[in-house]
C-alpha cells in the first residue's frame, strides 16, 4: 500500500485512477479547503480548489463540477490547461467516454440523471428510451466507449433495480448523438418487481 495522502497526516480521497496509472484526488490544507490533485509517480500535483474533479477527460483534461455561487446546485466542467471549460449543460459530470458523451445530472436540480453532449444538449431516461411509461430515473452511472449505460432505474410503485441502456444503432459521433433520443432500449426489460430492469 502506498500513501499518496498530504504530508501531515491531512485527509485525502481518490476520485479515479487513469489506465497509466495517474491518480486523480482531493486532499486538505492546513486551512481546510480541498485541493485537486493527480498523484504520478511519486510527485502530487495540485490542480487548484473551489471544484470537485471525478475524472480524467478524453482529450487529457479532467471533468467534475463547479458549485454555483449561493444557489446550492453546481455547474458540470472540464479542466484543461488550467481553464475551465463548460460545454455540457448538466449539473456535474459523474462519468464519460472516449466520444465526450458525459452522464450527470440535471443542470436545474442536480439530482435527476441525465446524459450530456459536448455540444450543450442533455437527455434525460425520458428522452432515450423507446418506452418511458410508468418510468423513473435515480441515476445513470456509467458509460463505456460503445455507447452502453449502467445505472438504476425505478418504476413507479415497483422498486429500483439495477439496469443497462444499450444503443440501438453503432455509436454516433457525439454531434449526432441526438438523433438516437428515444433510441436506447432496456436490456431484457421485465415488469417483475423484484427482478433486474435489464430492459
Amino acid at each position: 500500500m502506498v500513501d499518496i495522502g498530504m504530508p501531515g497526516l491531512r485527509p485525502s480521497t481518490v476520485k479515479a485512477i487513469h489506465d497509466d496509472g495517474r491518480i486523480l484526488g482531493q486532499a486538505e490544507d492546513a486551512t481546510g479547503t480541498w485541493n485537486n490533485f493527480v498523484y504520478e509517480n511519486g510527485a502530487m500535483t495540485f490542480l487548484g480548489a473551489g471544484m470537485t474533479l471525478t475524472g480524467f477527460a478524453p482529450d487529457g483534461g479532467y471533468y467534475g463540477y463547479r458549485p454555483k455561487p449561493n444557489l446550492g446546485t453546481s455547474d458540470a466542467i472540464v479542466f484543461r490547461d488550467g481553464v475551465v471549460e463548460t460545454p455540457y449543460h448538466l449539473g456535474s459530470i459523474t462519468a464519460m467516454n472516449a466520444s465526450g458523451l458525459a452522464l450527470g445530472t440535471d443542470f436545474d436540480t442536480n439530482n435527476i440523471g441525465q446524459l450530456g453532449l459536448p455540444d450543450g444538449s442533455a437527455y434525460s431516461i425520458e428522452q432515450l428510451v423507446d418506452d418511458p411509461d410508468n418510468l423513473t430515473w435515480s441515476s445513470l452511472l456509467d458509460i463505456n466507449d460503445a455507447g452502453q449505460i449502467s445505472g438504476t432505474g425505478c418504476i413507479l410503485g415497483g422498486g429500483c433495480y439495477a439496469i443497462r441502456l444499450d444503443p440501438l444503432a453503432a455509436v454516433p459521433e457525439p454531434t449526432t448523438w441526438a438523433m438516437l433520443a428515444a433510441g436506447l432500449a432496456f436490456v431484457g426489460w421485465t415488469a417483475r418487481p423484484r427482478r433486474s430492469w435489464l430492459a
